[in-house]
């Protein structure tokens, strides 16, 4: 008897030590997982709305210096917009993700640009755009990015048109500032794409793409009329026409000396078409070049793609009624037709084309090409003067079957010999001024060829009213395909700038509300009258104050010493009202504070205490049991 009860206190014991054991491990694990695993959260959406690409994870890895990032975040959002409040809630978290991953080598600071105060002219004189939210206030959401050799990097605004492109953005930004040296890309169009005094012009005089492109990188314009291409770490070519034969040899020298060139030539430029109606031109002669590269250009011709073939309104005839029906040159690659090796490509879902040409490749001793968008096998033919002049309906009228693969974009890489039997500018004036001629390779080049220049068009690859080719508000621009993603890209990897190579749009489906915002949502309806009063009487007051200040510069009014009373008056009410929002926002997330408090108390002691309960319970129902079968045992 003495043993049986020795053996049950030894139980208790142990059961007791093992029950305070589970409580200090649950304790232990919720207090340190914070900091342990801050940078390594569980994430469980389906749309990994929580976790960076690997791409990004691999430029995080490779800061080796303090990154600093300034977010300017108006206050006054929350009232005006509650969506992009929101917005700005999933914007900050992202944040807290790069810092966390980084060890703290990328530290947030978030700033109120209020009305009127030092932060808001730092804004400004950042390069941030007000948001077009508010006609009397001027609000910002952007961020300014820096490292400590006073490089700087700005966003000049976040907007929910760009939410799969967020990742991206911030990513690029990191990226340029751990890059040892701004690169240099040279641009020459036979259409006017860019204000040739760009370096000194309004950024607006420039195509959007181009504006986008000076983000990461130096743009210059290059002349036509060139016999030698200037020092750029990338080229860029826009051929819709004949381009000057001088030209064409600065292009071929240009390969043999280990060139990097993106090149889009187009038999029926539909951009050219829009600026230049009407007026006919010459074929491009670049044949004999692209030959030479393994990707030979079927001249004077435009593709069509029954299976990929987008819709517009047309008339089939002049005396029907427009209609929608596809219209074949217009092709809308997608991802089946997408080389997913390469680095170029992967993970696009869809780029635009209109009245392309047709490439075939082919490899060569000393290069290789290999295909970066493809057509299906369904595809037609037409002359491009008939794609250039002559209507929709023509069109597919005179279209002939080809029943073939033909590639769009194509990758050429490796050495070549030059296009020219002997120096075309021997003896001539050019030669004592530009490098000797060359008639093979002296550095292996790389070439991006992509048979249309519409690809650029800012209207087959962005969503939105008032698009235009000079988009004002570029950064607020919302993708529907990855045109500009495949140009942005073709630029890094020629460029050598590999680091920001690659970052892909992700693919949100949705929204969703974080526990924090529902909190804030449910406390922000206590306060929902006196905060509106406050709003409404704060805007009343700021407009007052701004009519007097325009009245001021305009000289309509004179600076009384009632004027400036009047105007400190007003500031000081200005003053006073927002720091009754900002006293009504402390308490809200005073309140967010102790629910969350609450929660963590549950989840940290009283889950584990209740956990515990829930298995002593368990333990006295088998022994009890235990005891009734061996009373029931004994009766027997």
């Amino acid at each position: 008897m003495q043993k049986s009860t020795i053996q049950k206190l030894q139980k208790s014991f142990i059961i007791c030590l093992f029950s305070l054991l589970l409580l200090a491990s649950f304790i232990l694990i919720n207090t340190t997982s914070g900091a342990l695993f801050s940078g390594s959260r569980l994430d469980l959406t389906s749309d990994r709305l929580n976790t960076l690409s690997q791409r990004t994870e691999e430029i995080i890895s490779g800061i080796n210096k303090p990154i600093h990032v300034k977010l300017y975040l108006s206050s006054q959002i929350s009232r005006q917009n509650p969506v992009l409040a929101q917005y700005a809630q999933t914007v900050i978290r992202l944040f807290n993700r790069y810092r966390d991953k980084s060890r703290h080598l990328v530290n947030i600071e978030i700033l109120d640009p209020k009305p009127y105060s030092n932060i808001e002219t730092e804004a400004k004189t950042s390069g941030l755009i007000p948001l077009p939210i508010s006609e009397n206030e001027k609000l910002y959401f952007g961020a300014v990015f820096s490292d400590n050799n006073g490089h700087t990097y700005t966003i000049a605004g976040f907007s929910p048109e760009r939410f799969n492109y967020l990742e991206n953005d911030i990513s690029r930004a990191i990226s340029h500032l751990l890059m040892p040296k701004r690169k240099t890309i040279g641009i020459a169009s036979d259409i006017p794409l860019m204000n040739r005094g760009f370096m000194r012009a309004e950024k607006a005089q420039n195509w959007t793409f181009i504006n986008l492109l000076s983000k990461d990188y130096n743009i210059v314009p290059i002349s036509l009329t060139e016999a030698e291409i200037p020092n750029v770490d990338a080229l860029m070519v826009v051929a819709t026409g004949k381009l000057p034969s001088l030209f064409i040899y600065a292009l071929d020298q240009y390969i043999l000396r280990g060139g990097r060139l993106l090149l889009l030539v187009d038999p029926a430029s539909e951009i050219k078409k829009r600026l230049y109606p009407g007026i006919p031109d010459e074929d491009p002669n670049l044949e004999a070049l692209l030959d030479n590269i393994g990707t030979h250009y079927l001249s004077a011709q435009v593709l069509g793609d029954k299976e990929l073939a987008v819709g517009t309104r047309f008339a089939i005839s002049k005396d029907a009624e427009p209609q929608s029906r596809l219209y074949y040159p217009w092709i809308r690659i997608n991802a089946r037709h997408i080389n997913p090796q390469s680095p170029l490509t992967a993970g696009l879902d869809a780029i635009f084309v209109a009245t392309p040409g047709a490439l075939t490749l082919k490899n060569e001793d000393g290069h290789t090409t290999e295909s970066l968008l493809t057509t299906s096998k369904n595809t037609l033919t037409t002359t491009a003067n008939l794609a250039k002049f002559g209507d929709k309906a023509d069109v597919l009228r005179y279209m002939d079957e080809k029943q073939q693969a033909f590639s769009v974009a194509a990758l050429s890489e490796g050495e070549y010999h030059t296009i020219f039997a002997r120096n075309p500018l021997e003896n001539s004036t050019y030669s004592k001024h530009i490098l000797p001629f060359l008639s093979t390779s002296v550095a292996p080049a790389q070439i991006i060829v992509i048979s249309d220049t519409d690809i650029l068009d800012t209207k087959n690859w962005a969503d939105g009213t008032n698009i235009s080719d000079f988009a004002k508000d570029d950064y607020n621009l919302r993708p529907i395909t990855n045109n500009f993603d495949f140009i942005q890209r073709s630029i890094d990897f020629l460029s050598g700038n590999l680091s920001a190579l690659n970052i892909a749009e992700k693919k949100y489906t949705g929204s969703r509300q974080t526990l924090a915002e529902i909190f804030y949502n449910g406390e922000m309806k206590n306060h929902k009258e006196n905060y509106q009063k406050i709003s409404s009487s704060l805007e009343d007051n700021q407009r007052k104050l701004d009519t007097i200040n325009i009245m001021l510069k305009s000289n309509s009014a004179f600076g009384t010493a009632k004027t400036l009373g009047e105007i400190d008056a007003l500031k000081n009410k200005i003053l006073e009202e927002q720091t009754g929002l900002d006293k009504i926002e402390y308490q809200i997330k005073s309140a967010i504070t102790q629910k969350e408090h609450v929660i963590a108390l549950m989840h940290t002691v009283l889950i584990p205490i209740f956990i515990l309960l829930l298995i002593a319970g368990i333990h006295f129902w088998f022994s009890a049991r235990s005891r009734r079968q061996a009373r029931r045992i004994n009766n027997e």
